[in-house]
């Protein structure tokens, strides 16, 4: 049988990518993390962490992880049916999130779960394409994705579509599309993309203007904040959730470039199937707001 220690010092140095943290958030030394965390490894007779900079986890670690992430719930709700007098402290969930959903509705979900005080939240940040590999890796228990197909044991809701919008302000319009939005034009002014991940904006430029990745100037900014910042300042134009720059649209500071050409990119939330009440509980709160605030 997997021991508990030996699995709460995986799952320690899995998550904070470090042994010397791992020590110091078990309360225990670091050697005595190691040397755990190789009695797991020999009782499974296979490497789990390649101690490498960063560290890696092999398959089979990824297979513990998930392992532990499941277990972790499970003995939540088994200590919740027995009524353990000695439980106390709020109850924490790790989720998988894409920039624009944790920058507009998502934070609407999570504001009741919040209040009552019952829960505390890991929310980790990847592209909305890749956040599907966050829970295939055990590192979290639910996740916003674009992608539709469940993992094995685990669930699949559609939550509804969130709109993108190619925006400007009314100065860098009049400096760049004085002749319109065309692909001349387009490939002469700077937009913006979040990260190397991020393939939403070409994927607009190739479906709507037939243009290349490699025609488009772009700068790289990882920050939801620093798109507006952009285009507030007139220094480019980017594609940004209607949800996002709404009130701007509303006041006249940003236009929309090509009203009848939007990116509707829908969204699932994926969760591991247990029968665990929290979990569940938060599941539905977050499926009922996402549902409501996203386009169905």
């Amino acid at each position: 049988m997997l021991a508990n220690k030996q699995l709460q010092a995986f799952s320690a140095v899995a998550k904070l990518q470090n042994f010397e943290l791992a020590a110091r958030h078990l309360h225990i030394t670091q050697s005595a993390v190691s040397q755990r965390i190789r009695h797991l490894e020999e009782y499974v007779g296979q490497t789990l962490i390649v101690r490498t900079t960063p560290l890696r986890l092999t398959e089979a670690g990824f297979k513990v992880l998930q392992h532990v992430q499941k277990l972790e719930l499970l003995e939540n709700q088994l200590e919740r049916d027995l009524n353990f007098e000695h439980k106390s402290g709020p109850i924490n969930f790790t989720i998988g999130v894409n920039a624009d959903s944790l920058s507009t509705w998502f934070w609407q979900a999570l504001e009741p779960l919040l209040k009552t005080y019952h829960y505390t939240f890991d929310l980790v940040k990847a592209d909305q394409d890749q956040t599907i590999n966050l829970m295939k890796q055990g590192l979290t228990q639910a996740v916003v994705t674009t992608h539709p197909t469940p993992l094995q044991g685990a669930k699949s809701v559609y939550l509804g579509k969130m709109i993108y919008l190619l925006v400007a302000s009314p100065a860098f319009i009049e400096q760049f599309f004085q002749k319109g939005v065309t692909k001349q034009t387009l490939k002469v002014a700077p937009t913006a993309i979040y990260d190397r991940d991020d393939d939403l904006t070409f994927d607009f430029m190739e479906k709507y203007f037939d243009i290349s990745q490699e025609h488009v100037p772009y700068h790289t900014f990882p920050s939801v904040e620093s798109f507006e910042r952009l285009v507030l300042a007139d220094a480019g134009y980017a594609l940004i959730p209607e949800l996002q720059a709404a009130r701007y649209l509303a006041s006249g500071e940003l236009i929309s470039l090509a009203p009848e050409k939007t990116m509707p990119v829908p969204f699932y939330l994926h969760h591991w199937q247990l029968n665990n009440d929290e979990l569940n509980h938060v599941i539905e709160t977050i499926t009922h707001a996402g549902r409501r605030l996203l386009i169905s």
